[in-house]
C-alpha cells in the first residue's frame, strides 16, 4: 500500500480498473451477486452496471493507500464538492448531528476527505475483520489525523468522543443481524438495516447528514445532501428507530439510483429479506442464474 501511495492517483485507479475487470472474469459467484443486485436496484443495463461496479470497487481498495496523504493540498487538487451549505447550516445553528455515508464511490477515502474538507473530527464505526492481520491493517489505514476508527463497543465510547468534539459517522447500507438491526424497506424488500446510529439519533433528537465521495473523471466529488431528522411522531422507541431506518434507506435509494455503478454491488445486501412475516434467503439461492443473459 505504501508503494501505491507514491504513484499518481490516476495510475492507481487505472490498476484498480484492471484488477476489477480481471476479478469480474475470475469470480463467477460475485459476478452473479453483482448482476442480481443491479437488477434489483433497477439499473438500465444490469450487466454493464455490475461490471463497472467491479472496477469502481477495486479502485476504492487501492485508493485507500492514500488515506495518510489527504490534506488541504490533496483536497484542492483532486476534490470538487456540492451541498456544503447543508453542513454549514447545521454548524451555524449549533446543532449536533451524525454523518451518514455508504459503500459508494471512494468510501475509504471519504472518511478522510470529508472531515478534512469540512474541518471536523470524526469517529467512524465499522465491523471488525475476522482476520487479525487484516483488522490491524484497517486500523492503521483508517486512524489518521482527525479520524478515529473503532469496531467494538461503539455506543459505549460515543459519549467520550463527543465530549472531545468528534462527530459520529457510519455506513448503514450493509445488512446486520436480527439483534443489531431493524427491518426497513429497501428497493422493494424489507431488509435488516443496522439500528445503532438510528437509535442514537432518535434518542438524542439529532439529524443524520448524508455525505458521499463520488469518483469523477478528474478526481472526486464530495456530495452532501439535506439532513435527515427523526420523525416527530408518537410511538415506542423501536417504531421510531424503524422509521428512521426507512428514511435512511430512502436516502440510499436516491443516491444509488444516481450512481448505480459506484455502489458496492458485490455485497449480498439482500441476503435476508422479510416475506410473509418470515425471513427468506431466496434472492441469491433460487433466483434464475443471471449468467444466462450473458450468453
Amino acid at each position: 500500500m505504501l508503494l501505491l501511495s507514491k504513484r499518481p492517483i490516476a495510475n492507481v485507479q487505472k490498476l484498480g480498473r484492471f484488477l476489477g475487470r480481471l476479478f469480474w472474469r475470475l469470480s463467477r459467484s460475485r459476478r452473479n451477486v453483482a448482476i442480481i443486485n443491479a437488477q434489483i436496484i433497477g439499473a438500465a443495463d444490469p450487466i454493464k452496471t455490475a461490471k463497472l461496479s467491479f472496477e469502481h470497487t477495486f479502485c476504492t481498495y487501492l485508493e485507500s493507500s492514500y488515506t495518510h496523504k489527504v490534506d488541504r493540498e490533496f483536497i484542492e487538487r483532486y476534490v470538487a464538492y456540492e451541498g456544503k451549505q447543508h453542513y454549514d447550516n447545521l454548524i451555524e445553528k449549533g446543532e449536533r448531528f451524525a454523518i451518514l455515508t455508504a459503500h459508494l464511490g471512494s468510501w475509504e477515502l471519504a472518511a478522510q476527505v470529508i472531515p478534512t474538507l469540512y474541518g471536523f473530527k470524526a469517529l467512524v464505526a465499522g465491523r471488525a475483520a475476522k482476520i487479525h492481520s487484516v483488522e490491524k491493517a484497517i486500523r492503521w489505514m483508517r486512524n489518521v489525523g482527525s479520524v478515529v476508527y473503532i469496531s467494538d463497543r461503539y455506543i459505549e465510547k460515543l459519549s467520550e468522543y463527543e465530549r472531545r468534539g468528534y462527530y459520529s459517522a457510519s455506513l448503514l447500507d450493509h445488512g446486520g443481524t436480527a439483534s443489531d438491526s431493524v427491518l426497513a424497506p429497501f428497493f422493494g424488500y424489507k431488509v435488516y438495516t443496522l439500528a445503532g446510529l438510528c437509535a442514537m439519533c432518535v434518542r438524542r433528537k439529532i439529524p443524520m447528514l448524508p455525505c458521499y465521495l463520488l469518483r469523477t473523471e478528474n478526481g472526486f466529488k464530495a456530495i452532501t445532501h439535506p439532513p435527515i431528522y427523526p420523525e416527530k411522531v408518537e410511538g415506542d422507541r423501536k417504531s421510531r428507530i424503524t422509521m428512521m431506518a426507512a428514511q435512511v434507506n430512502r436516502e440510499y435509494e436516491k443516491i444509488i439510483q444516481q450512481f448505480p455503478e459506484q455502489w458496492y454491488l458485490l455485497h449480498r445486501r439482500f441476503k435476508r429479506i422479510e416475506e410473509n412475516g418470515k425471513i427468506s434467503k431466496r434472492i441469491y439461492q433460487k433466483r434464475a442464474n443471471p449468467l444466462k443473459i450473458l450468453s
